[in-house]
């Protein structure tokens, strides 16, 4: 919407340009037929205003607007589990600012690392400090404090692969002198993060 409304207020400054310099330029072709030196004077004065007006109107429309702040807007609380993944979001002010462009730092990277577009991934439980800066405007920049915690299992399942399940039962029959394979599945409370866990037993 708002590159919309630019496009319109854009093309009637064109219109309304052009009308004033067909009429200075009429006004100029007038006054170069009229002999004189205050004729000439006028005609170069009304020059020095259309220039003046080309230039004031290029100016506005090359013009950036400086960012004055910066948020981090993780939208949720400040606190992650290992190995999870969460893309930042940079908001600039104000919001039609040239430049949006952030670079980021991690205050340990044995804790949680991030990427050039944003993304932290948490590797160990603690607590560390992400920072994004403004790639143009060094001065703008914000900081977060993350907690991560380690993986809180709300749910065990655990499988013997090589042993006949009895549903009558609800157990697993197994025989003596047989290694069995048992894999454990630990899940998280939100099914987001999952670790499976092979070991081997002799029955």
């Amino acid at each position: 919407m708002r590159k919309i409304e630019h496009s319109i207020k854009y093309n009637i400054l064109s219109l309304l340009f052009l009308i004033a310099y067909i009429g200075c330029m009429f006004v100029l072709v007038v006054e170069s037929l009229t002999p004189g030196t205050k004729s000439a004077q006028k005609s170069n004065a009304v020059g020095n205003a259309v220039g003046g007006f080309i230039n004031d109107l290029g100016g506005d429309q090359a013009k950036e607007i400086d960012a004055t702040g910066c948020n981090i807007n993780l939208g949720k609380e400040h606190v992650f589990s290992v190995g999870e993944n969460y893309k930042l979001n940079v908001e600039t002010y104000p919001l039609d600012s040239t430049h949006k462009s952030y670079e980021y730092y991690s205050s340990d990277e044995t804790i949680a690392t991030v990427s050039k577009s944003g993304m932290v991934t948490f590797v160990s439980s603690g607590t560390v400090t992400i920072k994004a800066i403004n790639t143009v405007q060094k001065e703008i920049y914000d900081e977060v404090a993350l907690i991560v915690n380690d993986i809180m299992p709300t749910k065990l399942t655990t499988t013997i692969l090589n042993a006949t399940y009895n549903e009558e039962l609800n157990c697993y029959e197994v025989e003596k002198n047989v290694s069995y394979k048992i894999d454990n599945l630990i899940e998280q409370d939100n099914d987001s993060i999952m670790i499976k866990l092979s070991h081997t037993y002799l029955r």
